[in-house]
């Protein structure tokens, strides 16, 4: 009885945390589109698209933190 309790729950760990490594890598991926979204071709010396697209959304947090890394 407890022998299968165990069992339960350490296979309900093993799916949190696989669950948690897919939300983690979906989000990263998510910054990295944003990022790569918020980035033009370099002219005059400015190669960041500072314009806002919807107002200062999430996706814009994100295109900001991915370019002050890069």
């Amino acid at each position: 009885m407890l022998g299968t309790w165990i069992v339960r729950f350490a296979s309900n760990v093993i799916i949190m945390k696989a669950v948690f490594l897919l939300v983690v890598l979906v989000a990263l991926v998510a910054m990295a589109m944003a990022g790569v979204h918020h980035y033009k071709i370099p002219s005059g010396g400015d190669n960041v698209d500072t314009g806002h697209h919807g107002g200062g959304s999430i996706f814009d947090t994100a295109a900001s933190l991915i370019n002050g890394i890069i």
